[in-house]
């Protein structure tokens, strides 16, 4: 066993990634903890129901774009590693480099949202049953030992997983991505089935509070970051037991799957409201006012349209979205460390599989240890980190959108000239709103975001160093 923990140079993964494992790795990166969330925290607060579904829609075809990209760069460059792969073969190593490390720094805090998300979850459906042992607060979130556990353990279970089987893991991703896509399906139909679906539930259609248009354009900033993951498929390249002419349509769907997800979820927030409010406006502005509140508004929506069993089959989904996110992202990490180490680009050690099951067991390992303290930091520290999820993928994107646009001009392809163009605009707006401060919306990273940015990058130069030198 010790064996196979070190690893072994020069062996293969083996190719046990079919179709529907590669929907469900996409779609379990899209949809996580932040589904459940937002519509009652951000989305409907800013923009209402009407502008939320604006921009979904927007962002959804926006993300359809970059999926051609992506499959249009996976059709002419078969390696490994997604958009390093794309990246070195346009660009370089060193280009191919800066956007891979971005995008692991945005799949590692991505592990971290969701593992931590688990607490949250029990929260919501059981009460506060894992709040015990010590605790303490960190900038001004109280963090209890038995909720920090639970994300630790996650991430154990996890690790434990991808280590033991490619396979088995597929087959957990799988079931979790089935689980979330029925529940919220199963919530939707307890909804529309009730007296609360109906238009009039959902007026006022924009926030009483903020402009139409600025609303519209603050949950637009946000929506990249409701999608990032969907292109976790590209990483299994070489584990996939179909062509790479399908990873459009695999990553596509997803991406439909997931903004009917959100959308579902916003409805029902927005019109299941308890009794003595107006409407959702009222209820929403009351409830962000109180410091009492400990649950989620979709799991009070849950319990008004079918009582307990109403917030089980809540729970059960959040469950399925923090758990599948958790899986989904170790998975993308690791692949994307093992092809840069297998590249030079990282320590060869990392390109190590176990012995026996021919998993990246050392990249594993390497972000199981870079994520594991972090349950135990509080989750408004973690919001700085998840704060840098949408730049880092957002790189991506771009270098994407330039190799496509690269490679359609040199075959003459007037598709792929349009769309790696239109995915280059979509990533360089969505990247200016996030580093350029806005006041009246609110998307720029923090001051600690960009500290633990400037802290990423000098990490990232001080592994390849030693690359340049070579």
């Amino acid at each position: 066993m010790l064996d196979g923990l070190k690893g072994v140079e020069g062996l293969e993964m083996r190719k046990a990634v079919p179709p529907i494992a590669a929907w469900a790795l996409s779609i379990g990166c899209t949809v996580g903890w932040g589904s459940f969330v937002m519509p009652t925290s951000s989305y409907l607060p800013n923009a209402g129901p009407a502008g939320t579904t604006i921009a979904f829609l927007f962002g959804m075809l926006a993300m359809l774009v970059i999926a051609y990209n992506y499959g249009f760069m996976a059709q002419r460059c078969s390696a490994d590693g997604g958009v390093y792969a794309y990246a070195r073969e346009v660009f370089g190593p060193n280009h191919a480099f800066i956007c891979s490390w971005c995008l692991v720094l945005a799949y590692c805090s991505a592990i971290v949202a969701n593992s931590t998300a688990l607490a949250l979850v029990v929260r919501s459906a059981f009460g506060a049953i894992l709040r015990f042992g010590p605790h303490y607060v960190v900038a001004g979130y109280a963090v209890y030992f038995g909720e920090a556990l639970s994300g630790v353990l996650a991430m154990v279970a996890t690790a434990y997983l991808c280590i033991r089987s490619s396979r088995a893991t597929g087959i957990v991703e799988t079931a979790l991505a089935i689980g979330l896509a029925a529940g919220i399906g199963g919530v939707f139909l307890l909804f529309v089935s009730s007296p609360y679906a109906s238009f009039q539930a959902f007026e006022p259609a924009f926030s009483p509070s903020v402009s139409p248009l600025v609303g519209t354009l603050t949950v637009v900033a946000a929506v990249p970051w409701a999608y990032i993951g969907f292109e976790a498929v590209t990483q299994v390249s070489g584990e996939c037991r179909f062509s790479a002419k399908h990873f459009a349509g695999v990553m596509g769907f997803a991406i439909i799957c997931g903004a009917a997800m959100y959308l579902a979820l916003t409805a029902v927030a927005a019109a299941v409201i308890p009794s003595g409010y107006a409407n959702w406006a009222v209820y929403l502005e009351e409830l962000s006012a109180r410091t009492d509140a400990v649950s989620i508004p979709l799991f009070h929506a849950g319990e008004m349209l079918a009582g307990e069993v109403g917030i089980y089959l809540m729970g059960a989904a959040a469950f399925c979205a923090v758990m599948s996110g958790v899986v989904g992202f170790y998975v993308a990490a690791t692949r994307l460390i093992y092809t840069m180490a297998v590249d030079g680009a990282l320590n060869s050690r990392l390109a190590r599989l176990h012995a026996v099951h021919r998993t990246p067991v050392v990249a594993t390992m390497a972000v199981f240890v870079v994520t594991l303290g972090v349950p135990f930091v509080g989750r408004n520290v973690l919001n700085w980190i998840v704060d840098l999820m949408s730049l880092g993928a957002l790189v991506a994107y771009l270098y994407t959108s330039i190799a496509t646009l690269r490679y359609a001009r040199q075959e003459a392809n007037g598709k792929g000239r349009v769309a790696g163009l239109v995915g280059i605009m979509i990533s360089v707006l969505c990247i200016a709103l996030l580093v350029v401060p806005i006041p009246q919306l609110g998307t720029s990273l923090s001051k600690e975001s960009y500290v633990i940015l400037f802290a990423w990058i000098a990490l990232g130069v001080n592994f390849f160093t030693p690359t340049i030198a070579r």
